[in-house]
């Protein structure tokens, strides 16, 4: 059955007649330009600026990952701006419906996305009825009668009080924010704390999970006994003491110092003696630390905010402290939402698509992509044909083709011996049309003219022109 020709079949063909010389060919090319839609060059640039790598590359656009929303990435860089003093546009009508419909209404629940769902709605008054109906029946479903208490998925390591702390906490804050009548939990809670605050037993493991207790027990009017308060302190204030422990055990240090803060603050008890150490700890004269949380890690960010602000840091003495926020932002889907932060790399795909982009539309990037062709150079001239076309066309673009002079001659033979190979068989042409094209166009970016004679296009142009 024959097809339809299109426009970019015709354009691979009328590249290639182009682009190569014919004997006796008297082909006639138009030079207009189609006249292309217009752009908001605006949001392109800042789509290019958050793409781009370390490294001088770019990685993929984030609009290509919008169906990626993350809530729990939105709330905790969201606050970490805010304990920070960062002015913010509040969560849109937009954002709120989407945070609504993918979070608060889904088949499949979770309940740390539901707790930052209700954290970053704030007044939940208009939150609709049958909404608030489908979380609290998600919220029964985790309740355990056997336990009386909240539960996830026990897998039967480790203190299952400790385990358990975590769905109840943010059962509690999502129940008391909704008005949603809330499951007993209060023997349970009882026998944790007589569980789990033994004096002697106090470890810097726990310190979220005490932190936790000691708040959910505030909250239901459970007395934790003294002795364990003043053993938790001690414990945090001993391993704060002892840098080489902090940094040699199993402690996440941002969270660690913010349990610290928020301990000492439900039990009355005056940390400020050690506030400059949680700073220093945490900062130098640049702002926060490189190292100071895992890279990518919104909560780690979070506790590391939380921390400072609870020890008074003076956010605004330090003029290099927003540069923190820079990798997160590079996740942005809007104003009000980002994607999950994540270790991503440049490709060359994306590298050679946006300088086309910058070039085309006069945007400035700071980027340096020569640094990014130097370094992936010989990864690019291992690979495939076509590869190498769009690496020279990027080189052209931005003056740079002395990079490839001690390469020139083998790159040469390589695309010239791929055009022997590729179009040997014009009954193949259509297939390899788009690698031929590119070998010519690279050939002529390196002042070579490659020759095809007049009856080898006739025989091309009938084949293609058959097969549709």
């Amino acid at each position: 059955m024959k097809r339809k020709v299109t426009i970019g079949m015709i354009a691979l063909l009328t590249n290639m007649i182009l682009y190569t010389g014919c004997s006796n060919s008297n082909v006639s090319l138009s030079n207009s330009s189609p006249t292309l839609p217009e752009v908001n060059e605006t949001s392109i640039a800042a789509a290019i600026e958050q793409s781009a790598m370390e490294d001088g590359g770019y990685r993929f656009a984030n609009a290509e990952f919008e169906s990626q929303f993350s809530v729990y990435a939105t709330y905790y860089i969201r606050m970490a701006k805010e304990y920070a003093g960062w002015s913010q546009s509040p969560i849109s009508p937009e954002t709120k419906s989407e945070i609504e419909e993918k979070f608060l209404n889904a088949s499949d629940m979770d309940l740390t996305d539901i707790f930052c769902a209700i954290s970053l709605l704030g007044s939940n008054e208009n939150l609709p009825a049958k909404t608030k109906e489908n979380i609290s029946s998600y919220l029964d479903s985790l309740y355990d009668k056997d336990l009386k208490c909240y539960t996830l998925f026990y897998n039967g390591e480790g203190n299952e009080y400790i385990f358990n702390i975590y769905a109840n906490y943010l059962v509690d804050f999502i129940s008391s924010s909704l008005n949603i009548e809330m499951k007993p939990i209060d023997d349970w809670l009882e026998k944790a704390i007589e569980e789990v605050f033994v004096s002697d037993e106090i470890i810097a493991d726990n310190s979220s999970a005490y932190s936790m207790f000691f708040e959910l027990a505030k909250n239901h009017n459970i007395e934790v006994p003294e002795t364990s308060i003043t053993a938790i302190i001690q414990m945090f204030e001993n391993t704060l003491d002892n840098m080489d422990e902090l940094d040699n055990q199993n402690i996440y240090v941002p969270v660690f110092l913010m349990d610290y803060l928020d301990f000492s603050r439900f039990a009355g008890y005056d940390s400020s003696k050690n506030h400059d150490k949680v700073i220093r700890v945490l900062c130098d004269e640049n702002g926060v630390k490189k190292d100071a949380f895992v890279e990518y890690d919104a909560y780690g960010l979070y506790a590391t905010i939380r921390a400072l602000k609870l020890a008074n840091y003076n956010f605004e003495s330090c003029v290099h402290f927003r540069e923190v926020f820079n990798e997160f932002d590079s996740f942005l889907l809007s104003e009000d939402s980002y994607m999950s932060p994540g270790y991503v790399e440049s490709n060359f795909v994306d590298t050679y698509y946006v300088d086309a982009l910058i070039h085309d539309l006069g945007i400035d990037s700071s980027n340096t992509i020569s640094q990014y062709c130097i370094e992936n150079k010989p990864a690019i001239l291992e690979s495939d044909v076509l590869n190498i076309y769009y690496f020279l066309e990027l080189l052209q673009r931005n003056d740079l083709l002395e990079l490839v002079d001690a390469e020139r001659d083998e790159i040469i033979q390589k695309l010239s011996s791929s055009i022997q190979v590729l179009a040997s068989d014009p009954s193949s042409i259509n297939a390899n049309l788009p690698k031929i094209n590119g070998c010519i166009k690279g050939l002529k970016i390196l002042n070579e003219n490659p020759q095809f004679s007049e009856e080898y296009y006739d025989a091309i142009v009938k084949k293609f022109f058959c097969e549709f």
